[in-house]
């Protein structure tokens, strides 16, 4: 394809008799050639289509649609390719003489294939938490802690405050750096790898909260303790779990916890429901909503976290029996809901997050040799699909980070693939 003055023209072959001449302008290096299939050709060119190519200076660049995520590959070529921004004749002319000549602008011996690639949204991970949503924050906010008045400040010194006004000077430091660091939606969009649609289900799976145009997480104490305090009432108040009554929880967690936010209470009851995994616009929806019906694996993946936070390693057996004790009759936790979470080894649970791993495929997969020898493919999944391309298989994509080993009872597990010392390999899902 050529851009050539805000025109678009596919590019096509020319036809015998058909006379080129070059242009006096003509030049190698201005024009980069995309090859694009048809979807991402009709993005580009409808009215409102999204095209971008994102990455930083140490990045692999990746094109991005409104929906999906491409590697950019060079392929080189021996033959020449002259780049004409007029419309080749489908026709050859029946008298070549008479033919008007074509110009050539410019020639190039590449072009950029496109490929399907995973979003590679671990950068979101960090800018979310660099200034999580706080319960000091809220209060502040809502006139508790408000900066003091005249009277307040004398007060302060008559009893040899200097050390008070110290202390709020510095909140009232690190709510400013707060609200300059978090950032705003264009700003994820330009910072992440990924197609809007991919942003976006990175963000409910991130559990990220929207207050006035900034983004991030609630600061993970803090949304224990909310989520707490709603799973207490939850059975507590025995609210039915296809409906639970959100104005009545978040007055009644308020009364309980001055410290919380409405907007803090909400959003938790808001994970720990079926709206977590809705599409875009009733996610956003569901902070508003009066019931909200409960999801049961959120919940009880939720109860899984917090006795991984206590204990990092735990008896498989003692594990299992605190889980089920700790979430409301009758929801029942099952082992995939530690995906992600936990990996079972040595007759133990441990704890062992996906947000604490490496972020690039090649370091992930390091890490988690150094945690286990052997894996088997559906303990590896939950931490390594987010780098798996569309349509690819997980098996492919583990074969070229490990190597399966074949026990007598025909069971597979991975192992590291080479060796310390050994020959090193092309590793094609290499991120910067």
């Amino acid at each position: 394809m050529v851009g050539h003055a805000n025109t678009l023209l596919c590019a096509t072959p020319t036809l015998p008799g058909v006379p080129i001449q070059f242009d006096k302008g003509f030049e190698d290096a201005s024009y980069k050639l995309f090859e694009l299939d048809d979807d991402v050709l009709q993005e580009l060119t409808q009215s409102g289509g999204s095209l971008h190519i994102k990455g930083a200076p140490e990045d692999e660049a990746l094109l991005c649609t409104s929906t999906n995520t491409f590697v950019l590959r060079l392929a080189e070529s021996s033959n020449n390719m002259l780049l004409l921004p007029t419309q080749v004749p489908r026709d050859a002319p029946s008298d070549a003489a008479d033919a008007e000549p074509l110009l050539a602008v410019a020639q190039v011996m590449s072009h950029f294939e496109l490929k399907k690639a995973a979003p590679r949204t671990a950068r979101l991970r960090p800018m979310l938490a660099a200034f999580p949503w706080v319960a000091e924050e809220q209060r502040e906010e809502s006139g508790d802690c408000e900066e003091g008045t005249v009277e307040d400040e004398g007060a302060a010194e008559d009893e040899g405050g200097e050390g008070r006004r110290g202390e709020d000077a510095g909140r009232r430091a690190a709510k400013r750096a707060r609200r300059g660091g978090r950032p705003r939606y264009e700003e994820l969009q330009h910072g992440v790898q990924c197609s809007e649609a991919e942003l976006r289900v990175a963000l409910q799976r991130a559990r990220a909260l929207e207050i006035d145009g900034e983004w991030a997480v609630l600061e993970a104490q803090y949304e224990r303790d909310v989520t707490e305090c709603i799973l207490s009432l939850l059975v507590e108040r025995e609210w039915a779990h296809a409906s639970l009554p959100v104005a009545e929880c978040e007055q009644l967690c308020l009364e309980q916890f001055p410290d919380f936010s409405a907007i803090a209470v909400r959003h938790c009851l808001r994970s720990l429901s079926t709206a977590a995994s809705a599409p875009w616009d009733e996610w956003q929806q569901a902070l508003e909503a009066s019931t909200l019906q409960l999801d049961a694996g959120a919940v009880c993946r939720f109860r899984a976290s917090v006795l991984l936070v206590q204990i990092e390693a735990w008896p498989e057996a003692d594990f299992m029996e605190a889980w089920r004790d700790g979430v409301p009759a009758p929801m029942l936790p099952e082992r995939k809901q530690l995906d992600g979470l936990a990996v079972a080894m040595d007759g133990q649970v441990q704890s062992l997050p996906l947000e604490v791993l490496p972020t690039s495929p090649s370091a992930r997969f390091a890490a988690l040799f150094l945690v286990k020898r052997q894996w088997r493919l559906d303990e590896l999944v939950p931490y390594v699909d987010e780098f798996v391309p569309p349509g690819e298989s997980h098996e492919k994509f583990v074969l070229v980070f490990a190597r399966p080993v074949v026990a007598d009872d025909k069971s597979t597990t991975y192992v590291v693939r080479f060796a310390e010392g050994a020959p090193t390999y092309t590793n094609p899902y290499s991120m910067n």
